[in-house]
């Protein structure tokens, strides 16, 4: 399971960006990541180093097709 706090969205996309990146280094190579996930590879590069343009929706599916459940808490700041 991947859990993590977020206030914002884009600390939401780079705590999703930490877990995809995790999860490729688990993989052979970016190429089997890639394969495996059924994304071109040259999207797994770019997410590796750093030049991603992938949307929140993007890298939730990445992380489910890998099989991961992702458990997100929302934390609010305007209190």
């Amino acid at each position: 399971m991947i859990h993590f706090v977020a206030s914002t969205p884009e600390e939401m996309k780079e705590s999703l960006l930490t877990a995809v990146r995790g999860r490729i280094e688990l993989h052979a190579s970016q190429s089997e990541a890639a394969r495996q996930w059924g994304v071109p590879q040259s999207t797994i590069n770019e997410i590796v180093n750093g030049k991603d343009r992938c949307s929140i929706d993007y890298l939730l599916d990445l992380l489910m097709i890998d099989g991961q459940t992702i458990r997100v808490e929302v934390k609010d700041t305007t209190l």
